[in-house]
């Protein structure tokens, strides 16, 4: 039974000490690479070649993990993939966190997206949307990116023809996943028939601010 309490100015000063801050309430944003791999030629069906196809492929694997790995409300805010074209990077697409982003099982990457494009991570971007480590093709999983460590565009061209483009003359950007410094996104080019993985951030509003209570 709910009872209603009439609080004085002292009890309120109280309760408010007591109560958990908005900090410390605030979300953390995943970040995983991906246990599927694409061409370069990036085509989810229902969706547009290319970045469109990119952020579905992300959303479809966060929504297909398990729970414990990645609760409904990440996908709920939804993920990009952190993949750059001729017209936009997910320095201008991207949530912005104030907050921190982790792996999946919560080891920290940046403490917010001022620490994600310094050039330097805490902590290699390595597990899938699992929890685990995709098997390489090579001595590190590589991963399609065309996009530089501050989130803008590599600016060397080589993105698959806005990633469009399965050839083998024509070449695309690419990071590695077991890499912290900058190389982690913008490490060389390869052709774009060859078969790589994405990166995929957890975006949605922030940060999360106390906004009511209830004593019940």
């Amino acid at each position: 039974m709910k009872t209603s309490i009439r609080l004085t100015s002292l009890a309120f000063l109280v309760l408010a000490v007591s109560l958990p801050t908005s900090a410390a309430l605030a979300q953390t944003k995943i970040a995983f690479v991906t246990s599927e791999t694409t061409d370069g030629s990036i085509d989810e069906p229902g969706f547009a070649t290319g970045i469109a196809s990119a952020d579905a492929i992300c959303n479809r694997l966060a929504a297909a993990a398990s729970p414990a790995t990645i609760s409904a409300s990440a996908v709920a805010d939804g993920f990009k993939a952190w993949l750059s074209d001729s017209s936009s990077s997910p320095l201008s697409t991207f949530t912005q966190a104030t907050v921190p982003y982790v792996l999946v099982g919560g080891t920290q990457i940046a403490p917010n997206w001022t620490g994600l494009v310094d050039g330097l991570l805490d902590e290699p971007i390595r597990l899938s949307e699992h929890g685990v480590q995709p098997a390489p093709p090579l001595n590190s999983v590589q991963v399609w990116t065309y996009t530089s460590a501050s989130g803008a565009d590599a600016g060397h061209g080589f993105n698959c023809l806005n990633w469009t483009d399965q050839s083998n003359v024509q070449f695309g950007g690419y990071g590695l996943s077991s890499h912290a410094i900058g190389s982690w996104t913008d490490s060389s080019a390869r052709v774009c028939w060859e078969l790589r993985h994405l990166y995929c951030f957890q975006q949605g509003s922030l940060p999360v601010e106390l906004q009511s209570f209830s004593i019940d």
